[in-house]
């Protein structure tokens, strides 16, 4: 059976100390239905996967100062989005998700309030209960994130995390009020995440809730307002000590 599209990296004769990409393709060479050898087609794909690479890069460097921006427009959730980008990674990592999938969960994790930059301060910080136009302002950040980064070309997967972040399962969530699987794997494991450390970090109006309160929710909201398979491998791994709180 052919080999198609293998990737393979290393050092060759000429470049002895600089590691190259090269994409293989391997078949069977036959005749009258004899096979008599292996053809082999071999293209370099080192400058692509520089440039990819460095792309990639940028991307991160991007993130991680809009993030910065997040904080200083809202220092009472400093070290949110990191650690909900954490926890996010690693639920997808036990999910054993694509590696190009999880990279895009980190990004969106990252910056997944990054819409909260539009909005006025005195939200952000009001120390009460929000007023029901006030709510409904700041419900407005999931779409006004994704819009930004929509602007900027950034990685649609990404974007749509973003946007989709506070959906849930029931169809009760926003912007949008999307149904189970209409609801993006990245943004349903983001979710968990966010409930999560929302929950078990303070805020201008309480003090932070006791982790098994914050637990119950999640356990409670299974298969309703969060993904059963996303909440379990979350408490799986919050048993084996591995979540960032």
């Amino acid at each position: 059976n052919p080999v198609v599209n293998f990737e393979v990296s290393g050092e060759s004769a000429v470049d002895p100390e600089v590691t190259h990409s090269w994409l293989a393709n391997l078949y069977p060479v036959k005749v009258h239905d004899e096979i008599f050898g292996i053809g082999i087609v071999v293209i370099d794909i080192s400058d692509q996967k520089w440039l990819a690479q460095s792309s990639l890069n940028l991307t991160r460097s991007v993130v991680a100062a809009l993030a910065n921006a997040v904080e200083m427009r809202d220092p009472y959730t400093a070290g949110h989005e990191g650690r909900v980008a954490k926890n996010a990674s690693l639920v997808a990592h036990a999910l054993e998700l694509d590696a190009a999938v999880i990279e895009s969960i980190e990004l969106a994790a990252n910056i997944h309030d990054i819409g909260k930059i539009a909005l006025p301060a005195e939200i952000l910080s009001k120390p009460g209960k929000l007023s029901q136009a006030e709510m409904e302002l700041l419900r407005t950040h999931a779409q006004l994130g994704a819009e930004m980064l929509e602007r900027v070309e950034f990685p649609s997967m990404a974007v749509q995390m973003v946007r989709q972040h506070h959906e849930r399962m029931d169809g009760s969530g926003y912007p949008d009020g999307l149904v189970g699987e209409q609801i993006s794997l990245g943004a349903r494991i983001i979710a968990v995440a966010d409930v999560f450390d929302a929950m078990a970090s303070a805020r201008p109006y309480r003090a932070a809730l006791n982790i098994d309160v914050v637990l119950d929710e999640l356990r409670g909201g299974a298969g309703t307002l969060y993904d059963a398979d996303v909440v379990a491998s979350f408490m799986q791994l919050w048993r084996s000590h591995h979540l960032t709180v």
